[in-house]
């Protein structure tokens, strides 16, 4: 009796070893196999496994060198009748079925797949955009919506990327229906949030800007890279007021006095450097320190003229383009009078001093109707000086960029540190 039972043991676990064994290498052919006959290997090791079975189907409907996709349906159906509950086989069926022409074929299997896994957001998604691409629109619409209810990152989030795959997805088919794109979005902040991006993106700033003013304010990064592109639709298309009114969704608080210039005494770091998707794009309404090869532009406490930070520029070498790295929007009203006002401590510059231009934004205009005033700083000064100049902004003109500006240095004396302070920098308006 005991032999018996261990021959039986003993049989068992050889052809458990053996079963293991095939379909280990059936895997292995599958997963690093790249032609037809690696998968004719793998279904002679495990001709009853659903998972080689499919990828088999699956090789002979897409890829091989003479597809058949009448063939590879019928696979995947053997597949599905091994695996009855599993909605990836169903998934497949219904996509080679659609890919071979047997759209009813491919509806009950969409169908299938999805109330086998009716909480996946794939099973919703592949649903749906396969009754869009039968002209069932409306049906597509709701499938959509509820692919979205399902799609969270956490409880009550939409995915961001989803949401943009859908909006993107029925504007191809459908055109851009905002009732259609509103229709589709749930209600959460994050699916609004990139619904204004995806607005923003196609140019429908207005709408876009109207469902921004209904978002709660935050500091997640689905705020942050929306008012990323409201800034960028605004800013491209010269409406710096709703440019502003985006830019303040970040801003923690307005400029003091009545001064329009955010951080004029370089204190607070600037919103760009907070907030990673604003970096190095030029927009919003804070400094912009952009690099320069040879001129070094930043922040520093040494010497400050007031409270702890002023601004420095340094020439240490010799330079091959002009310094115009350093600005700052600003909304102004037009046909009102403002005063720049700002002190500046130089030294050692070479013969020529370095200037503030106030320059005209807009990005389409008339090379004749730019508005530009220059306001000249000291090259030399031992203590901090009061540079002041007021000027008038004329009609259409709705905001100037305050930007400094260096000759370009070709000599530099490398044993006197060449540099350019300034600070308390304010813009007011005095009419």
């Amino acid at each position: 009796m005991r032999r018996l039972l261990f021959i039986l043991i003993l049989s068992f676990s050889i052809l458990a070893g053996l079963w293991i064994y095939r379909q280990f290498v059936a895997v292995a052919l599958i997963t690093w196999g790249d032609d037809q006959v690696t998968r004719d290997e793998a279904l002679a090791y495990a001709p009853g496994d659903p998972g080689v079975i499919a990828a088999r189907a699956k090789y002979l409907t897409y890829r091989a060198e003479m597809p058949d996709p009448q063939q590879g349906v019928a696979e995947l159906r053997r597949a599905v009748r091994l695996t009855p509950y599993d909605y990836r086989y169903w998934l497949e069926l219904a996509r080679a079925a659609e890919n071979n022409g047997e759209t009813d074929a491919a509806a009950k299997a969409y169908d299938r797949a999805h109330l086998l896994a009716p909480r996946y957001f794939e099973t919703a998604w592949s649903l749906a955009n396969f009754k869009l691409r039968r002209g069932e629109s409306e049906a597509a619409i709701e499938a959509f919506h509820e692919a979205l209810l399902i799609s969270e990152n956490r409880p009550g989030v939409t995915n961001g990327r989803a949401a943009l795959n859908v909006f993107d997805v029925l504007t191809q088919s459908l055109g851009l229906d905002l009732q259609i794109l509103q229709r589709v979005a749930p209600a959460d902040a994050e699916a609004q949030s990139w619904l204004a991006w995806y607005l923003a993106s196609r140019g429908e700033l207005d709408r876009a800007m109207e469902i921004f003013r209904r978002l709660p304010q935050d500091d997640g990064v689905s705020r942050q890279e929306l008012v990323k592109q409201l800034l960028h639709a605004a800013q491209g298309g010269g409406r710096f007021a709703e440019a502003r009114e985006a830019w303040a969704g970040l801003a923690q608080s307005p400029p003091a006095g009545g001064e329009l210039i955010l951080n004029g005494g370089f204190e607070a770091t600037p919103l760009t450097d907070r907030y990673q998707p604003l970096r190095d794009t030029g927009l919003g309404f804070d400094w912009v320190l952009r690099r320069h090869a040879e001129v070094v532009g930043r922040r520093d406490d040494e010497l400050a003229h007031t409270g702890q930070r002023s601004l420095l520029i340094s020439f240490p070498m010799a330079m091959a383009t002009p310094f115009a790295n350093i600005s700052q929007l600003v909304l102004v009203e037009p046909g009102r009078t403002y005063r720049l006002s700002l002190y500046c401590r130089a030294s050692n510059l070479p013969l020529e001093a370095a200037w503030i231009e106030i320059v005209d934004p807009r990005p389409t205009v008339a090379e004749g109707e730019l508005f530009a005033v220059r306001v000249q700083l000291p090259r030399q000064t031992a203590d901090w000086q009061l540079v002041e100049q007021t000027f008038s902004i004329p009609s259409g003109v709705s905001a100037v960029r305050i930007l400094l500006c260096s000759p370009l240095y070709r000599q530099v004396d490398p044993l006197r540190r060449a540099d350019l302070r300034l600070d308390d920098l304010s813009l007011i308006r005095v009419d």
